[in-house]
């Protein structure tokens, strides 16, 4: 057993200029290092308010600065840094696990990917290197099968998801509603983003069709994390 860990992960330099990386990579190693029965990740929207309230700057970036200032305020342990940058046809992904309170390096990570394609794979990779950093000791093959068991594929659809997320947070309902379909449409077997959708449209009133997006949202847990059907049952309930 281990003492819990609270985690909030900075925003990528997205050194490669792809704007499917922003986002959807942060998404991606948030739901990988929660693997780790004993870590948890700060809400990055809940941070990004309180730094623009802090700095009184609406859209500030959640950076290493930033998110230093906001683990020193919430209490959080370990602030999670990255980078993607283009390697010829491929990228190179580096992590960075740092304490707050004086900058110094708990971990690193760095990690290959032979093109966008593989991305999250190497995200995986790295988190898992975290893990180790933060002193997870799940086996090898326990973590295997949970890579096997990944919540999407499709960089795109991860994309598309992280900015209905925002969107929502943001009370702009209507434009996350596209961006949800958008995820399905990417990937009709992300039942993190029939959650989401449903979620919405049971709020607006629209609950036949909330309904049946629950149906398919449950239909996927297979292709969840455990901390991530625990999530979705839980926003099942308190909808249902």
């Amino acid at each position: 057993a281990r003492a819990p860990v609270s985690v909030l992960i900075a925003d990528f330099d997205n050194q490669a200029k792809d704007p499917v990386f922003t986002g959807s990579l942060e998404q991606a190693l948030s739901i990988a290092i929660e693997g780790a029965s004993f870590v948890t990740t700060y809400s990055r929207t809940a941070a990004q308010d309180l730094v623009a309230r802090l700095k009184q700057q609406p859209g500030a970036p959640l950076d290493e600065a930033a998110a230093r200032l906001v683990a020193a305020s919430e209490g959080i342990k370990v602030v999670v840094t990255g980078s993607v940058e283009a390697r010829g046809s491929g990228y190179s992904l580096t992590v960075r696990a740092i304490d707050p309170a004086n900058g110094n390096e708990i971990g690193k990570a760095v990690a290959q990917a032979a093109d966008k394609s593989k991305v999250l794979e190497g995200i995986g990779s790295v988190a898992s290197k975290l893990r180790d950093d933060l002193g997870d000791t799940t086996p090898e093959s326990v973590r295997r099968a949970e890579g096997e068991t990944v919540t999407t594929a499709s960089l795109e659809a991860l994309h598309s998801y992280s900015l209905a997320q925002d969107l929502s947070s943001a009370g702009k309902r209507e434009e996350a509603i596209e961006h949800y379909r958008n995820a399905i449409r990417l990937d009709e077997n992300f039942g993190r983003a029939y959650s989401g959708l449903a979620t919405i449209l049971f709020n607006i009133g629209r609950r036949p069709e909330a309904e049946e997006l629950w149906k398919q949202a449950l239909a996927h847990m297979d292709r969840m994390t455990e901390r991530e059907k625990y999530r979705t049952l839980g926003l099942w309930f308190n909808g249902a």
